[in-house]
């Protein structure tokens, strides 16, 4: 099967085989961060390193942009049940999975015999407020727990962390900070309990894990995900050559337009894919490459639209359109062609590397993290359209 988007693993995932050996190779002894833009494959990797180590551990993996609200408290209670659900699926312990799914009465019933203080999570997990410190230490003392009483230890694995992080300008809240160190502390006192956390807002996981009065500093190794090797990347588009002809050269221009990253090399392969089968050879040429490229980025538009509405303000997409349109990443070029003060256009730019968007690469210089988005936002906004009187340079918190 050939999959575009989504989580990949399995026979479908060619992806990153040196970090996934890392990865399980360092567990036992090491907890991780993972950082790198979206859509480069960290979710499938998670997914992959799961499947591959579901037999030795016990794998727990929540995505932190799947809760809602996505808040504090909700956010631990979501990971305490996962982390239950995971015990109870790994150790055939059907009761409490089907507890978990009613009502609380039958999930304290069906605990009773494992190491938790149930009084404790009457009050805690059922508690309209409970009190954040408090249910963070009952979380992850939970899995540790629950590896003493099954002998076998856990892995927790939770993506798109920084997403529980807001930001005032382009500072973060310092309850949200204190909310870190207070998961650190937790984490880092584990024996059985092992973490790998990932965010695609890489400038927020340069700041919780570089700097020495980060959360995470000296904690955990961090890893940067990006494009997968060359040889993955061909063997990843030539698996069309079953069905259809794609010649070798125009294989190596899709390789490097899309930087090997995962996700645009699945979909120019299906675009190369389907070109062929229109034509009477069922092949495609370098000539053709023009083509696929149009089709592959009209295919793709929903993913880029969607990075477009996560953008925080419309000075925000201003700011990356006129990066786009001008090929520049100078600060001082877009002052000059938005009219705005130099300090406000600098925090802004700032403000897109804590999101994700772009990096820093000098002094005043920013580029794309996603050169892909950066040609579809040229092509898009060729003229750029005007700045409506709701633009905003600050941003709401």
């Amino acid at each position: 099967m050939y999959r575009v988007g989504g989580v990949v693993s399995g026979p479908d995932f060619v992806d990153h085989e040196e970090l996934l050996r890392e990865l399980s190779r360092e567990l036992s002894k090491n907890n991780f961060i993972l950082s790198g833009p979206r859509r480069v494959g960290k979710s499938s990797l998670l997914e992959e390193l799961g499947r591959r180590l579901s037999k030795k551990i016990i794998v727990v993996n929540l995505d932190v942009t799947a809760v809602h609200p996505l808040e504090k408290t909700n956010f631990l209670k979501h990971l305490g049940r996962e982390t239950l659900d995971a015990y109870a699926a790994s150790t055939g312990k059907d009761k409490i999975r089907i507890a978990l799914r009613k009502k609380w009465e039958d999930l304290m019933d069906a605990i009773k015999h494992i190491r938790i203080d149930v009084r404790e999570w009457i009050t805690l997990y059922f508690a309209e407020n409970p009190d954040v410190t408090d249910l963070a230490k009952q979380t992850f003392d939970l899995p540790e727990r629950l590896a003493l009483e099954c002998g076998r230890d856990f892995l927790i694995m939770l993506d798109e962390i920084p997403k529980l992080i807001r930001l005032k300008g382009n500072v973060p809240y310092q309850e949200d900070i204190d909310f870190m160190w207070t998961l650190r502390s937790h984490m880092h006192k584990k024996q059985h309990t092992h973490f790998i956390i990932t965010g695609s807002a890489v400038g927020m996981i340069e700041n919780l894990f570089r700097p020495r009065d980060s959360p995470f500093h000296g904690t955990f190794l961090n890893r940067q995900v990006g494009g997968i090797d060359r040889e993955s990347a061909v063997k990843l588009v030539e698996r069309m050559r079953a069905v259809v002809k794609i010649d070798a050269e125009l294989v190596e221009r899709i390789v490097e337009v899309t930087e090997r990253w995962p996700f645009y090399l699945q979909a120019f392969s299906r675009v190369a894919k389907d070109l062929a089968e229109s034509k009477p050879l069922r092949k495609v040429t370098p000539p053709d490459f023009e083509e696929v490229e149009k089709r592959a980025m009209n295919d793709l538009e929903p993913h880029f639209s969607e990075l477009v509405n996560k953008l925080r303000s419309e000075l925000q997409l201003m700011v990356l359109i006129e990066m786009a349109r001008m090929d520049t990443g100078r600060t001082s070029d877009i002052v000059r062609a938005l009219g705005r003060p130099y300090p406000a256009m600098y925090s802004m730019m700032q403000r897109l590397v804590s999101q994700g968007y772009l990096k820093r690469v000098g002094e005043g210089e920013f580029a794309f993290l996603d050169h892909l988005f950066k040609k579809w936002l040229a092509r898009t906004y060729g003229v750029t359209p005007p700045l409506s009187t709701s633009a905003k340079v600050e941003e709401e918190p």
